[in-house]
């Protein structure tokens, strides 16, 4: 594009203008290889020009006033008229280039606008189950605690009576081992009055035996005497 306007391959050219005396006016132009060298020859060519794009936020109305001032320009001196038509023509493509990324960035904008709904409208539909999950987890989470909270408070219960039993059951075991003892003491004492009535049996047993034997001549003159108790007995009215 630049190529075309200031034409050849070349690095510059020279550019001839009239002015009214008649003389001959040589202009040379270096060929700007992007619009920020554009605008550096254009405040070298004409100052207020460069004056005027001197506003970077409101750098299109810039370019604008700046052909407005070009053609003002180009009409009051006319030996500058085909550079300032050049000028021209260069700050117009550039006006053009800057309305089209203006455009572009507009059009991303739009759809980064657009991305960002989606994405928001994805967050929402995705944030109600995520939402309804983290509900039922924190739920589910409170149960195991309060759970957890009401089995420690029984154990704890359990525990109070488990030592409550085992204090009976220590009693309990120390009352039967003086039961023992005492059971133990009447079996000594039983064993020494069943020595006692041994003894007293044994004692009871040569008495009988003794007495047997004092028995056993009554015995004997009691059969000697039976037939004449016999006899008397017959003699007897009753």
């Amino acid at each position: 594009m630049m190529k075309r306007i200031f034409g050849g391959s070349g690095n510059r050219r020279t550019e001839a203008g009239k002015d009214n005396a008649g003389s001959r006016a040589v202009v040379t132009v270096e060929r700007p290889s992007s619009p920020v060298a554009h605008l550096r020859r254009a405040a070298e060519i004409y100052e207020p020009i460069a004056l005027e794009a001197q506003q970077p936020k409101r750098f299109l109305g810039g370019i604008a006033g700046i052909v407005r001032r070009v053609r003002a320009v180009r009409g009051k001196k006319p030996e500058h008229a085909e550079t300032l038509t050049r000028l021209e023509q260069i700050f117009e493509q550039l006006h053009q280039d800057f309305d089209e990324r203006e455009r572009m960035l507009d059009k991303k904008l739009q759809a980064i606008e657009a991305m960002q709904v989606r994405e928001t409208r994805m967050l929402k539909w995705f944030s109600i189950p995520l939402a309804v999950i983290a509900m039922v987890g924190l739920s589910f989470l409170f149960y195991i605690a309060y759970s957890m909270q009401h089995s420690v408070a029984d154990m704890s219960k359990n525990m109070a009576v488990m030592s409550g039993d085992i204090s009976s059951m220590t009693q309990n075991s120390r009352n039967m081992t003086a039961n023992m003892s005492r059971m133990t003491g009447s079996m000594n004492a039983m064993n020494n009055s069943m020595a006692y009535m041994t003894r007293d049996v044994s004692v009871m047993s040569r008495s009988v035996g003794s007495m047997s034997r004092s028995v056993a001549p009554i015995g004997k003159a009691a059969h000697t005497a039976t037939p004449m108790i016999g006899m008397m007995r017959s003699f007897m009215p009753f």
